[in-house]
């Protein structure tokens, strides 16, 4: 196995390279060179990550708590104009962790947009004329997600 490919398991699960760390037991740091092929990967790592891939971390977290994690990050979004590099990066690991308890698609397809506004707020100026159009989607994130409390 390759860097490519080590990349390729990770994106599979929707993790970021730290909770995708986590859940194999090493560290973020070894995670991208790993991907980046300045690290060999054992065959332990590798079983890992395809376990991973295959079965989702063994800890998992409720959808309930998936939900109102994010429900809280769009609140702060909402409200800051971006999100804290905590909470970044707890929206790019919510993916993985919605797909490992079982989640609806539904509900995979609205944080995958969520994960998408809140990287595209993070990444403007404050005076970028396509903030107004991030804006409204993030009011409609933030209209729709709720909604899916009801079937949890």
């Amino acid at each position: 196995m390759n860097g490519e490919d080590a990349r390729a398991l990770r994106h599979r699960t929707g993790m970021s390279q730290a909770g995708f760390a986590e859940a194999i037991g090493i560290s973020r740091e070894t995670v991208g060179r790993l991907e980046r092929g300045s690290e060999q990967i054992d065959r332990r790592t590798e079983l890992a990550m395809r376990f991973i891939v295959e079965n989702g971390p063994l800890t998992t977290k409720s959808l309930r708590e998936i939900h109102k994690n994010v429900a809280d990050i769009l609140d702060e979004a909402a409200v800051t104009g971006r999100v804290s590099s905590r909470s970044a990066s707890m929206m790019r690991s919510s993916a993985g962790e919605w797909i490992a308890a079982r989640g609806s698609e539904v509900g995979l397809a609205l944080i995958r947009r969520a994960q998408a506004t809140v990287g595209w707020l993070n990444s403007m100026n404050d005076d970028d004329p396509s903030r107004a159009m991030t804006s409204f989607e993030l009011h409609q994130l933030k209209l729709t997600w709720p909604a899916l409390a009801d079937s949890l």
